[in-house]
């Protein structure tokens, strides 16, 4: 990397191709566990929700076991060669502590964690007739 400017922008890049794999690993998850996918009626699934919606608030460490996982079954097993791939880098462009890859997992994980939450909220909302 030539400059600190070209450095921020790939920075950047990074953060928005992890959002972007969050939201859609969220996404995946929601259709298995709250979703089209789930043969659950409306109530359980509200009620599993609420627990869930409890479990993070709580700080629950076993919420882990429900929570999707960025590991490849919700996230298409993202790799650093493939990120470096599609930011058009070489691999020895990254920083010792592998910045580029930090810059993704954190947006990954904070834009998956957010859509989850939200996904949980709209399923106790619709079980109790809609927005309140």
């Amino acid at each position: 990397m030539s400059t600190a400017q070209e450095w921020s922008k790939l920075l950047d890049r990074a953060a928005t191709l992890g959002r972007a794999a969050g939201i859609d690993a969220a996404a995946w998850w929601q259709q298995n566990a709250l979703g089209g996918r789930n043969t659950a009626s409306a109530r359980d699934i509200a009620e599993h929700a609420a627990k869930l919606l409890a479990m993070y608030d709580d700080g629950d460490p076993s919420l882990e076991e429900y929570w999707p996982s960025m590991s490849g079954e919700w996230a298409d097993e993202p790799t650093p060669a493939r990120l470096y791939a599609e930011l058009g880098v070489d691999a020895d462009a990254d920083t010792d502590d592998f910045e580029l890859c930090h810059a993704w997992e954190d947006a990954a994980s904070e834009a998956m964690n957010d859509a989850v939450i939200g996904y949980l909220q709209d399923a106790v909302k619709a079980a109790q007739g809609g927005d309140e």
